[in-house]
C-alpha cells in the first residue's frame, strides 16, 4: 500500500508540475495574473479597510449592550491601618438616544457595503495594472523576436550581396549599405533587449519566479476570443451604472453620510439612561450593603461646540459624497462610449494589420527571389524588407492595444476579465 500511495503521489506531482525543490519552466497568463493580484499591496490595503469597517459595524451593534464595571477602593489611616474597604458593581444602560444608535448601525452597514464595493473596484484597478504590465512584457518579447528575425534577414541579405559582388554583378556601395543596415538592426535589437530587462525587473517584484528562471508563455491570451462572437456580444451590451462597483461604492457612501448628518443632529437632543449599582462597604470589619437604581435625563446645553463641529463635518462629508456621485454621473456615458469605440476600432485595425501582414510577407518573399535572381536592386529589397518587418511590429503592437482595450471595456461594464469573458 505504501508503494502504491507513493506512486499516486508521484503521478500527481508530475501532472501538476509540483515537485520538491523544482520550479515550473513556464507560467501561463492566468497564473501570472493571479500571482500579481495576490502580491498587490494596494489591494491588500483595500481588504484591510473592509475588515476595519466590519469591526466598526460590530461596534455599532455593541451600543445596545449594557456597560458593566466593578470598582474597589481601600482607605487607610495615618498609621497605615485599614479603615474601610468598598467594592461597587455598576451597570449602565442606554434607554433613549433619539435614534442615534439605530442610525449608527444603519450607517455602518452602508459604510461596510461601500467598503465591499471599494474592494471590488480596487480589484478591477489591480487587474488593469497587472494586465497592462503582462501585455507590455508579452509585446516586448515579441518585439525582440521580430527584431532578431530582422537581424537574421539582414545577415542573409549581406551574404547574398557579397556573393553577387564577388560575381561582379553589383557595386561595392551596396555591400556597405547592407553592412550599415545590419549594424542598425543589431543596435535596435540591443536597445529592445535592455527595455525588456527593465520590464522584467518590474514584473519580478510581483512574480519572484521570474528571477529563478521561470518564464511567461509568450502567447497572447485572448486571440481566439477576439476573433469569436464573445466580443461582439459584449459590444452589443448596454451600460448600467448599477453594475459598476465604483458607482455602488459612492452610492452606499452617500447613504452613510446622510445618516451621519441625522446622527449629528440627534446629539443636540436629550438622552435617557438607566444605572443600577450594588456596593459593599466594610468599616472596621462591619459590612454594609447598598443597592441603588437611577434614571438619568441628560440635556446638552453647551458642549464646547463639539456637537456643532461634528454636525458641520458630517454635512461637508455628505456634500463631498454628492459631488463625487455627480461627477461619476457626468462622465459615465462619455467614458463608456470612449472605451466602446476604442475596442471597436482596435478590432478593425487589428484585422487590417493581419491582412497587410499576410500580403507583406508574400511580397517580401517574391522580392527576395527577384533579388537573388538579379532582377532587383539592393535598395528596393532593403526597403521591402523594412516594410515587412514594420508590418510585423505593427501587428504585435495591435495585439497589445486590442488586449488592453478589451480589459478596459470589461472594467467599464463593471466586471472582471473572468466574469466578462465567460
Amino acid at each position: 500500500m505504501a508503494i502504491k500511495a507513493w506512486t499516486v503521489f508521484a503521478l500527481f506531482a508530475l501532472c501538476t508540475g509540483v515537485t520538491s525543490g523544482a520550479t515550473p519552466s513556464s507560467l501561463s497568463f492566468d497564473q501570472a495574473l493571479q500571482l500579481i493580484l495576490q502580491n498587490d499591496f494596494t489591494l491588500r490595503l483595500s481588504e484591510n479597510n473592509l475588515e476595519r469597517m466590519k469591526a466598526r459595524k460590530l461596534g455599532a451593534y455593541a451600543q445596545f449592550l449594557p456597560n458593566v464595571s466593578v470598582a474597589a477602593t481601600q482607605n487607610r489611616d495615618s498609621g497605615f491601618q485599614e479603615t474601610d474597604r468598598t467594592t461597587t458593581g455598576i451597570m449602565d444602560f442606554s434607554l433613549w438616544r433619539n435614534g442615534v444608535d439605530v442610525m449608527g448601525v444603519r450607517a455602518q452597514e452602508f459604510s461596510k457595503r461601500s467598503a465591499e464595493e471599494q474592494f471590488s473596484h480596487e480589484n478591477l484597478n489591480a487587474e488593469d495594472r497587472a494586465t497592462q504590465a503582462l501585455f507590455d512584457y508579452l509585446w516586448r518579447q515579441q518585439d525582440i523576436s521580430i527584431k532578431r528575425a530582422q537581424v537574421e534577414a539582414r545577415q542573409e541579405l549581406l551574404k547574398i550581396t557579397k556573393t553577387r559582388y564577388s560575381q561582379g554583378l553589383i557595386p561595392e556601395d551596396q555591400i556597405l549599405a547592407s553592412e550599415v543596415d545590419l549594424e542598425n538592426a543589431q543596435s535596435t535589437l540591443t536597445f529592445s533587449e535592455l527595455e525588456l530587462q527593465d520590464t522584467r525587473a518590474e514584473l519580478e517584484r510581483s512574480l519572484p519566479g521570474l528571477s529563478q528562471g521561470q518564464e511567461l508563455e509568450s502567447t497572447w491570451p485572448f486571440v481566439k476570443i477576439l476573433k469569436g462572437t464573445t466580443v461582439q456580444t459584449l459590444l452589443a451590451r448596454r451600460p448600467d451604472k448599477g453594475d459598476r462597483p465604483d458607482f455602488q461604492e459612492l452610492l452606499f457612501a452617500m447613504q452613510a453620510s446622510d445618516l451621519n448628518v441625522l446622527r449629528a443632529k440627534g446629539n443636540f437632543l436629550p438622552t435617557v439612561d438607566f444605572r443600577a449599582q450594588r456596593s459593599k462597604q466594610s468599616i472596621y470589619g462591619n459590612n454594609q450593603y447598598e443597592t441603588s437604581f437611577a434614571f438619568t435625563i441628560t440635556i446638552p446645553l453647551f458642549e464646547r461646540l463639539s456637537n456643532y463641529v461634528s454636525f458641520r463635518e458630517s454635512e461637508y462629508q455628505s456634500y463631498q459624497a454628492q459631488y463625487q456621485m455627480t461627477a461619476l454621473d457626468q462622465k459615465f456615458d462619455a467614458d463608456f462610449k470612449a472605451k466602446h469605440q476604442t475596442l471597436s476600432h482596435a478590432l478593425e485595425r487589428q484585422q487590417a494589420r493581419e491582412d497587410i501582414l499576410k500580403k507583406g510577407e508574400k511580397l517580401f518573399n517574391l522580392m527576395k527571389a527577384h533579388y537573388s535572381a538579379g532582377k532587383l536592386s539592393y535598395k528596393d529589397l532593403a526597403l521591402e524588407q523594412e516594410r515587412f518587418f514594420n508590418s510585423r511590429l505593427n501587428y504585435a503592437q495591435g495585439l497589445k492595444d486590442v488586449h488592453n482595450a478589451l480589459v478596459a471595456y470589461c472594467h467599464a461594464l463593471g466586471q472582471s476579465l473572468k466574469a466578462c469573458l465567460l
